[in-house]
């Protein structure tokens, strides 16, 4: 909201271990190769909420999630794009949230 983004609603996204970050990637395809948008921003809590909760299996399972979610993002930018656009991808964590604090 500091910077004037548009909150954008996902269907089946929870922010929780059970949201659907697939749905979130598609989404994020769908609003950036659009003419309205020049970038966007994913915010996935469960792989935080996981360590928060000292559960390696859960936070290894939000992980495996978020990197189906980053390959559909890739490759569906890559099959869409026309040569002349160009998109960049940054992953990143606000802070580190190891299971074992």
């Amino acid at each position: 909201m500091a910077f004037g983004i548009p909150m954008v609603d996902v269907e089946g996204t929870t922010g929780y271990y059970n949201s659907n970050l697939n749905n979130k990637a598609l989404k994020a395809i769908d609003k950036i190769t659009s003419p309205d948008y020049d970038y966007g921003f994913i915010h996935i809590k469960a792989v935080d909420d996981a360590g928060h909760d000292k559960s390696l299996k859960i936070k290894v399972e939000q992980l495996e999630k978020t990197d189906i979610a980053i390959g559909i993002l890739l490759q569906t930018l890559s099959e869409k794009s026309d040569n002349k656009t160009q998109y960049i991808i940054c992953v990143t964590g606000d802070h580190t949230t190891p299971v074992i604090m």
